[in-house]
């Protein structure tokens, strides 16, 4: 059991992080992005799970009272939205 948590934990780590970084470049850069579709393909490179959506949202919900990873609002909505739409 405690395994099987570890990795629904990691892969929602990488997940956060995966959108972090893309996050972090395009901001960097001044270029917008789309919130969802950044997501959505994050889902494969962490090998997320439908399961792991809610240790997910935990996870971004600490994210952004981060000061220094400056989410926009709209970023914030788009992450609770697409959370919501994929069962969380």
């Amino acid at each position: 059991m405690l395994n099987k948590e570890t990795e629904s934990t990691n892969r929602s780590i990488n997940f956060v992080t995966y959108y972090g970084e893309w996050a972090a470049g395009c901001n960097e850069r001044f270029v917008e992005w789309d919130v969802k579709k950044v997501l959505d393909e994050g889902v494969d490179v962490a090998e997320l799970k439908k399961e792991d959506l809610g240790r997910v949202l935990d996870i971004f919900e600490e994210e952004f009272g981060v000061w220094e990873n400056c989410y926009r609002y709209k970023e914030v909505v788009e992450i609770r939205e697409w959370i919501e739409e994929k069962g969380a």
